[in-house]
């Protein structure tokens, strides 16, 4: 193969992969995104708006070494 023809197959190659590495990353970032807006609105949605019990009524009874 002569040069001319290696040196521009090695360009196109370098040319295709940087293209092809950054438009990945445009689509990771697009759906990334996406997810966590969807995520951010179903916790809006799905919130429990009863009131809290107290933390001292969810907490396990401390237990002593005496028997």
């Amino acid at each position: 193969m002569p040069t001319g023809e290696l040196n521009f197959f090695v360009d196109a190659v370098t040319r295709v992969a940087h293209q092809t590495f950054v438009d990945g990353m445009r689509l990771v970032f697009t759906v990334s995104a996406g997810l966590a807006l969807v995520a951010g609105l179903l916790c809006l949605l799905v919130r429990n708006t009863r009131p809290q019990q107290e933390a001292s009524a969810l907490t396990a009874p401390e237990v002593t070494g005496q028997a």
